[in-house]
């Protein structure tokens, strides 16, 4: 919960000081295929408050702070550099991951959505 909490936290802030528009604008592509690639690519490139594309900093920053949280309560060996490392790949993988979905729900069944809705929690 404390990563989670600190990766939004960090990507807030961070949206905040770069100027990025934090929403998902879901592709207007029928291709399955550039769909995909394009939910992938918001993950590294946002918008700023102007529309342009940017790199989207508060992304990369917020998956760091939640990786490196952990360090603070985590027993001896699982908190060092290469776990907080894996910890903010696997976040921004998450991230990515919630981008996909966000792109494909609404063509999804009722009954699956809410599934991977409740996953998702």
């Amino acid at each position: 919960m404390a990563e989670r909490a600190t990766f939004q936290t960090a990507r807030l802030v961070g949206g905040v000081f770069t100027r990025e528009d934090p929403r998902y604008i879901p592709s207007n592509s029928h291709n399955i295929l550039a769909r995909t690639m394009y939910a992938l690519r918001f993950t590294f490139v946002d918008r700023s408050d102007s529309g342009h594309a940017m790199l989207a900093l508060s992304n990369f920053a917020g998956a760091a702070a939640g990786g490196f949280v952990g360090n603070a309560y985590l027993p001896a060996g699982f908190n060092d550099v290469t776990h907080a490392g894996q910890r903010a790949t696997i976040r921004f993988g998450t991230f990515a991951a919630g981008n996909l979905f966000r792109e494909f729900a609404p063509q999804m069944p009722r009954p699956m959505r809410a599934f991977f809705m409740l996953v998702a929690r």
